[in-house]
């Protein structure tokens, strides 16, 4: 693999213009031409609320103030959500939602999307040729899940772009561990995504865990103390105000559900079809199992001790295929999180044709993706691996495994790993050209 991580050849740079643009397209389209049946519903209607009510009174709170008969009280604080969409959502929240205001969040949704595919180019072509590297950005380009995540009143979209931004600053921190500003930056950027989705919020540790025998002996507790302080720099002020304002430092009651929704197995309460992708609202004893973390904890393990086999199955093989799937049985269906009145994929050709490719590529992907993050995790697969290309595989094959770490302990809805097809785009990639470069090694020989 001889990239040059430098200058772009003419080439690269005019077809990764090209993949710009139609990414640009696909997303622009979908959001002029989607529409969703109840936007602000459930999780995106708490989004927003909490938006509306900082810009108006100041005041950190999901209940939905706007649909309020004016004059009947104050929003009363609470920490549900973190803060790092809705903060997003700001200068969206200056009046009563509307139509217009939806389509105005989309479209900057869609700009977060289309930045994303440059972003993959230069993270690609860290380990593979740049002519390689125009696939995964091609791919994230053209992916339905990423394209649709803009559509939604969702964090999705910022997450995925933030996770993809401090991806790129840190294999620039590694590559120069001595230029402290970037490590810095780096802590900074993780901090803001996982102020966007808390479930980030572990994967600095193991990032330092995975990254810092890598590194020159001296710059390593550097690199170590400055991203941690500009991690704590963003998070710290949000668990500050939790304690002054609520007297907690967080709200649990979504790390409760994450884990007690996550365990039933296949997604289904036992004997039920059709509580498929809503076991809980079938479990009679779902207040017992959501009281607390403790409570969710025990009552998870005696039904594991009463079905070790099925529950050993669900969550060593079950959740991981249910988080890597195509489609989200927690959802409205296929690529759709809400119900969808109208949509490009619905009709339009180059919507359905390329989501048609995306969906029976999915596994390929996927499967290629895993087996690249495993040789990264064997140390006789890691030593036949370039130096140059250790820490960018190293740092990627390590957000695969939070993440599918994270999520085979809570719940593992598809929804959940479109954030993370750009790095499986990646290292999918990647296997394709170290796949290629070992047959053309055979037939040298």
């Amino acid at each position: 693999m001889n990239q040059n991580p430098g200058r772009t050849p003419r080439h690269a740079f005019l077809g990764l213009l090209l993949i710009i643009l139609l990414g640009a397209f696909l997303r622009i389209d979908a959001s002029l031409h989607t529409e969703v049946q109840f936007p602000l519903r459930s999780d995106a209607g708490q989004y927003f609320s909490y938006a509306f009510n900082l810009r108006h009174g100041g005041i950190y709170s999901s209940e939905p103030f706007f649909a309020k008969p004016e004059g009947e009280g104050v929003p009363r604080p609470d920490a549900l959500r973190s803060p790092g969409y809705p903060i997003a959502l700001l200068p969206f929240a200056g009046e009563v939602p509307s139509g217009r205001t939806i389509l105005n969040i989309t479209l900057m949704q869609a700009l977060l999307g289309i930045l994303m595919v440059p972003l993959v180019f230069l993270i690609a072509r860290r380990i593979v040729p740049d002519k390689w590297a125009l696939l995964p950005a091609a791919l994230v380009a053209v992916s339905p899940q990423l394209v649709n995540m803009g559509v939604y009143i969702l964090s999705e979209s910022l997450f995925s772009f933030l996770l993809l931004l401090s991806i790129y600053c840190m294999l620039r921190q590694f590559k120069a561990p001595e230029r402290s500003g970037l490590a810095l930056l780096g802590g900074v950027l993780i901090g803001c995504a996982a102020l966007t989705r808390p479930t980030l919020q572990y994967l600095l540790p193991l990032v330092l865990l995975a990254m810092l025998p890598l590194l020159p002996g001296k710059a390593r507790w550097r690199q170590a103390g400055l991203m941690s302080i500009g991690f704590l720099g963003v998070f710290l002020p949000w668990i500050a105000r939790n304690l002054i304002t609520l007297g907690v430092t967080s709200d649990p009651t979504l790390s409760i559900e994450t884990v007690v929704f996550g365990h039933y197995p296949n997604m289904m309460y036992p004997g039920l079809p059709e509580s498929m992708g809503y076991p809980y609202r079938f479990d009679p004893q779902i207040g017992e199992l959501s009281a607390s973390m403790g409570a969710a904890l025990h009552g998870i393990w005696q039904r594991f001790v009463d079905a070790p086999a099925l529950y050993a199955r669900w969550y060593l093989l079950g959740k991981p295929l249910a988080f890597f799937s195509w489609g989200d049985v927690a959802s409205a269906g296929d690529i759709f999180t809400y119900p969808t009145m109208s949509s490009p994929y619905y009709g339009v050709p180059l919507f359905t044709v390329s989501k048609l490719i995306m969906e029976y590529s999915h596994y390929l992907w996927v499967g290629l993706a895993l087996l690249v993050t495993v040789a990264c995790a064997l140390p006789s697969m890691r030593g036949r691996i370039r130096a140059a290309h250790r820490i960018p595989l190293q740092l990627l094959a390590c957000v695969v495994v939070y993440f599918t770490a994270i999520h085979v302990v809570g719940f593992p809805i598809a929804r959940y790993c479109i954030p993370l097809l750009p790095v499986i785009f990646i290292l999918a990639t990647y296997g394709i050209v170290a796949l290629i470069e070992a047959r053309s090694g055979q037939a040298n020989q």
